[in-house]
């Protein structure tokens, strides 16, 4: 257990001096913090990896070691309090800072890092990356790459991932971004699907918002127009798959089933051409091992 004591300053008056230090675990904190980041239990549970009663369990162990309501509990779904607003924000500034550490510790490090994770879409990470992986690992024996084939982005700020590839450019505070490449996106589906329908009968198979940007989504919606979304999916290759099955039609990138005998490639539109973005900390940048990751990524795009 991660305790924390709040001590009073030095400078303070002879009654605060003696008034009580307030103690309370950082893992209550964390799941509070949680909690308030996509405001439900079940949410921060699912988020956290465990069931939404621990969720529960901790902010309540928290307030009691505060001695302050956090949460209101009269509704159908827990709320924060003024109180439990203004927590919010210092302790995201604490984990903020406790981050920043952690990046300052890699980076001062003389060898490389023997790990460096990558945060990518699963399509990016199996095209584009894999076959170019055994190259960097004869180039780099002593690195690690870890892949995560992500549907929803991983954070760079909390050191969820040390480089992230994204198609639209990275927005948090303290990434640098540099655009890689482009990848261009087709309309695909099976040719059974196209032998059995009409054209004012084709249905459509859409992105989630966590795949494409708004901006991206507007663009896809403007080409179909009028005509339905019968299935929305987070990743690539569920829509692949769908597509396969005869589901509907799907705007696909083309590294990924160019060369898919089982999808046919209709000329609906010209390709959507969507930027490739590879973003990195500013903390990590001159990292030897981060940044002989991100030559190896910009490889794969030449």
């Amino acid at each position: 257990m991660a305790l924390i004591s709040l001590d009073r300053p030095a400078s303070c008056g002879f009654n605060d001096r003696h008034s009580p230090k307030t103690t309370f675990d950082w893992e209550d904190l964390r799941y509070f913090l949680t909690f308030a980041a996509v405001k439900s239990l079940s949410g921060a549970a699912k988020k956290s990896g465990v069931e939404h009663a621990t969720v529960s369990r901790r902010i309540a162990s928290l307030e009691k070691s505060l001695n302050v309501k956090l949460v209101d509990r009269r509704k159908r779904l827990y709320e924060l309090t003024d109180d439990g607003r203004k927590l919010a924000v210092i302790g995201r500034r604490i984990e903020e800072q406790a981050e920043a550490i952690g990046r300052l510790a890699v980076a001062a490090q003389d060898a490389p890092a023997t790990e460096v994770t990558i945060s990518a879409p699963s399509s990016v990470a199996i095209e584009k990356l894999v076959p170019q992986l055994g190259a960097f690992r004869a180039m780099h024996p002593g690195i690690v790459l870890r892949l995560l084939g992500d549907h929803q982005y991983s954070s760079l700020s909390s050191c969820q991932s040390d480089l992230c590839i994204r198609f639209s450019r990275p927005v948090e505070n303290g990434i640098v971004a540099r655009r890689i490449g482009t990848a261009s996106f087709s309309f695909y589906c099976s040719s059974f699907y196209l032998e059995q329908r009409l054209a004012v009968h084709y249905e459509f198979i859409g992105y989630d918002s966590e795949v494409m940007t708004a901006s991206q989504n507007a663009e896809l919606k403007a080409i179909v127009g009028a005509r339905p979304f019968v299935l929305e999916a987070k990743t690539v290759e569920l829509q692949i798959r769908a597509a396969e099955a005869g589901v509907g039609i799907a705007l696909l990138p083309d590294f990924a089933v160019e060369q898919n005998p089982r999808l046919c490639r209709l000329e609906l539109s010209r390709p959507l051409e969507v930027d490739v973005w590879l973003g990195v900390h500013e903390d990590l940048r001159s990292v030897a091992s981060i940044q002989a990751a991100m030559n190896y990524v910009e490889s794969c795009y030449r």
